[in-house]
């Protein structure tokens, strides 16, 4: 009877035994798979990473050549809706003479221009802008600046204001660094943008580029100038892949270390 029983009893004991072997072949099995897979994600993250780096850096340039496209451009914002089309031209023609009197007549010409769809931000009863392509550069550039410094303009020209044509990744990323210009502005610290999207800012007759909302709060904080965050901050809500780690200790098959 007795041996009967310990026959049994070792018999048993071989058996679960052989259970636990096999379940610790199986957890070995499972925790290499899951290392493999670790490893794999981690790849992909990286990779992510990259691909992340070079869309960015494509969009950067994307935006840069729709930019220079843009550059002969300039928005009117102001004019009137009983200004038609057919007496655009004119109207713009004696602006400029306004604004730059001493440019000549030859330059200050233009290829287009046409009303454009209205800023979501402008109030209904606003008119919508006029976009005109000037024909030369540098006359481009004489009236954006006279239009700067100029704020004695006659009627009906004194509620008319001149913008960039810029694209809607340039105006995104500007908006970023509305704190910065705001304290700026509030300090009577002169400005002004630079390309692609990057601040120069003038300070004891040295210029200081500004590539980041980040490094113009550095500066800020360098020259004593409080800083006001953005009552808008931007949110950022691209999902980076994120990597994994081994959170486990593998085990021996049998279960033993």
């Amino acid at each position: 009877m007795s041996e009967k029983l310990l026959h049994n009893f070792n018999k048993s004991i071989s058996d679960l035994r052989k259970d636990v072997q096999e379940l610790g072949d199986r957890t070995a099995h499972m925790e290499n798979r899951m290392g493999e897979y670790a490893e794999a994600h981690n790849d992909m993250a990286d990779h992510v990473q990259h691909l992340e780096q070079e869309l960015s850096a494509c969009q950067n340039k994307l935006m840069d050549l729709e930019d220079r496209s843009r550059r002969h451009n300039i928005r009117f914002r102001g004019i009137p809706e009983a200004i038609k089309q057919a007496d655009i031209a004119a109207h713009l023609t004696d602006l400029f003479k306004t604004l730059a009197p001493d440019l000549p007549a030859d330059v200050l010409l233009f290829d287009r221009a046409h009303r454009v769809m209205k800023p979501k931000f402008l109030p209904e009863e606003a008119p919508r802008d006029i976009l005109a392509c000037l024909h030369y550069y540098h006359a481009k550039e004489a009236l954006m600046q006279a239009s700067r410094w100029r704020k004695d303009l006659p009627a009906p020209y004194n509620t008319i204001q001149l913008y960039s044509d810029l694209s809607a990744r340039t105006l995104q990323k500007r908006r970023e660094f509305k704190a910065i210009t705001d304290a700026l502005r509030l300090h009577d610290m002169p400005y002004r943008w630079g390309h692609p999207v990057r601040l120069l800012i003038h300070k004891n007759g040295v210029i200081n580029t500004i590539t980041t909302p980040e490094e113009g709060k550095k500066a800020l904080k360098k020259w004593g100038i409080p800083f006001l965050p953005s009552t808008h901050p931007r949110q950022d809500n691209q999902q980076h892949p994120t990597k994994l780690h081994s959170d486990w200790k593998k085990q021996r098959a049998g279960g033993r270390d």
